[in-house]
């Protein structure tokens, strides 16, 4: 046993990663133990199915609980997000220098309120009690009589897919931000005079003012690429930050191929 209190962070993370290899339940442990957020990755032995494990980032685990609220929302979410995964994953999308499982997932689940399929992470948001971490508001409404949305029943899972790669294909990614939060594209141009962003981003104002003289610490900060998705609750956070120019262009290409 060791003490994450009294412990600095990375030996914990490796003694942790340990205790997973010695558990012989994992397989493929790896410890990225210099990334902005540490995590260890691993494979579930049994059934194959990957997990990241963080340490003292307790946003994540309200975005997974987000995550799983959403799955349950409508049925054609879950097979559209696994397809979109298998397809990445297959590509060569989704790796350390590209895309993160969770980012992608986040790409698909913003096509669908383009869709008007699921609502803005700010609708959910509306009529619950702020449960903040940090200065970021990670509450959301697990009732879907909160909110109105338009299903559009009669879209298929491949309709889904297939706007989804149109959408992306035509994205100008030089110009727009991507924003769960908002439900539809921001003005990159925008964060760089905060008062231009719409009102409910109130939050990254206020933030931006806090931090001003700290650019890693602002949304447009934290990437040296072009392509930017914002989390949907720490505002000043790029979750495709590690999207590099060569699997970009991959990801743009495979939507131009794919794309109805």
């Amino acid at each position: 046993m060791f003490s994450v209190s009294k412990s600095p962070v990375k030996k914990v993370i490796k003694s942790f990663a340990n205790k997973l290899r010695q558990s012989q339940v994992f397989i493929k442990v790896f410890a990225l133990i210099h990334a902005k957020i540490p995590i260890i990755k691993s494979t579930h032995k049994n059934t194959g199915i990957d997990c990241d494990i963080s340490f003292n980032n307790v946003s994540s685990v309200h975005n997974s609980h987000l995550l799983n609220y959403i799955l349950s929302m409508d049925y054609r979410i879950k097979p559209v997000l696994m397809n979109l995964k298998i397809w990445a994953k297959n590509i060569g999308l989704i790796n350390t220098n590209g895309f993160s499982s969770y980012s992608f997932y986040w790409l698909g689940l913003f096509i669908m309120q383009v869709m008007g399929i699921l609502p803005a992470i700010r609708d959910l948001q509306k009529s619950v009690p702020e449960v903040l971490v940090s200065q970021w508001n990670c509450a959301f409404s697990k009732n879907p009589q909160e909110y109105i949305i338009n299903k559009q029943e009669s879209l298929s899972e491949s309709d889904i897919l297939n706007f989804f790669y149109k959408y992306y294909s035509n994205f100008d990614f030089d110009k727009f931000v991507i924003s769960p939060y908002t439900g539809f594209p921001l003005l990159k141009k925008d964060f760089e005079n905060v008062e231009q962003l719409p009102g409910e981003l109130w939050r990254y104002k206020q933030f931006y003012k806090e931090n001003k003289e700290c650019p890693k610490l602002l949304f447009l900060g934290t990437c040296q690429f072009k392509m930017y998705t914002q989390d949907p609750f720490q505002h000043n956070v790029n979750i495709t930050a590690r999207v590099t120019p060569k699997i970009f262009e991959k990801f743009i290409n495979a939507c131009i191929e794919l794309k109805p």
